[in-house]
């Protein structure tokens, strides 16, 4: 049974307290639909994590403390025809950006409650230039971190 909008199946395996998942993004899908972007807390190991649902299925992160080593946490899956990455930014970030390997920046939108997405074709992998990092600022536009976008080899990003 789904809790809140995430699959039964990912409440039950990684043991979320269901009164602690929160809906903290939705974001429009080229193909049509949305990506809906949950956090929970784990009951079985107190991690905190990630949760991405879209009308094909889910996908999960968790991390026992997901701003550890900075303020952003990052994700990435390729999804049918194309490539996302989507990500949770800590309370004291305003603005996200990607990086492409060509230098291009784009600002990402950014939900209220703190998520923040993009959606390449795979298609356009064969261009060379891919997604390489993300930069997270505050109100005042100064830099609070960058974080590698994770590389399972070349990510589109047009």
């Amino acid at each position: 049974m789904a809790a809140g909008g995430v699959p039964g199946t990912i409440v039950e395996r990684l043991g979320l307290d269901r009164s602690s998942i929160q809906e903290v993004g939705r974001f429009p899908l080229a193909a049509g639909g949305e990506l809906k972007v949950f956090v929970a807390k784990s009951s079985l190991d107190g991690t905190t994590c990630h949760i991405d649902v879209d009308p094909s299925g889910a996908g999960v992160g968790c991390s026992p403390n997901p701003f550890a080593t900075g303020p952003l946490h990052v994700s990435l899956a390729t999804v049918g025809d194309s490539v996302r990455v989507v990500g949770l930014a800590r309370p004291d970030v305003s603005r996200v950006d990607l990086v492409d390997s060509a230098g291009a920046v784009r600002k990402l939108p950014m939900s209220d409650g703190h998520a923040f997405f993009f959606e390449g074709s795979v298609r356009l992998r064969n261009s060379g230039v891919r997604a390489e990092r993300v930069v997270a600022y505050d109100r005042q536009g100064e830099v609070l971190g960058r974080d590698q976008v994770p590389d399972p080899g070349s990510i589109p990003t047009g």
